[in-house]
């Protein structure tokens, strides 16, 4: 009566709610999608309980992407659901650590001050901050001959 008619599992009450609970949650795979029966109770699952946003993978994973990659606000900190996500789009990517403020700010920072190699050019994402380390300290120049 429930199975077949998926539009009676749409509620979270009623007969069809404890099978409802069956079906999407210990069947992760109907909790991929972002619509049908299941995508209210994902929604409940992993937007609340930010615990589930952590991995990349899983049936959280795309809501997770959902979450932290538009909202820059997200992104900002180094911990919370969206920190492997952050270090994700920034560390790989590395136009996105080009400028000095934004999200990958901090990571930049991170990237750049303490890995001296990424610091040996004269342009790249490191090349204003090479400046800035380099300048003051002569013993991080490099020298031409």
């Amino acid at each position: 009566m429930c199975r077949p008619q998926t539009v009676h599992v749409q509620t979270s009450d009623g007969p069809c709610a404890d099978l409802r609970r069956t079906m999407c949650r210990p069947q992760t795979v109907h909790v991929q999608a972002s619509d049908g029966p299941c995508a209210d109770l994902r929604r409940t699952m992993c937007r609340p309980q930010t615990v589930h946003v952590q991995a990349s993978d899983g049936p959280c994973a795309d809501l997770r992407r959902t979450m932290c990659r538009p909202q820059t606000d997200h992104v900002q900190t180094s911990d919370g659901p969206c920190a492997d996500l952050r270090r994700t789009i920034c560390r790989p990517q590395t136009d996105h650590v080009q400028n000095s403020d934004g999200p990958c700010a901090d990571l930049r920072q991170t990237m750049c001050r303490s890995q001296t190699d990424h610091v040996q050019t004269s342009d790249g994402p490191c090349a204003d901050l090479r400046g800035t380390i380099c300048r003051p300290q002569t013993d991080h120049m490099q020298t031409s001959d």
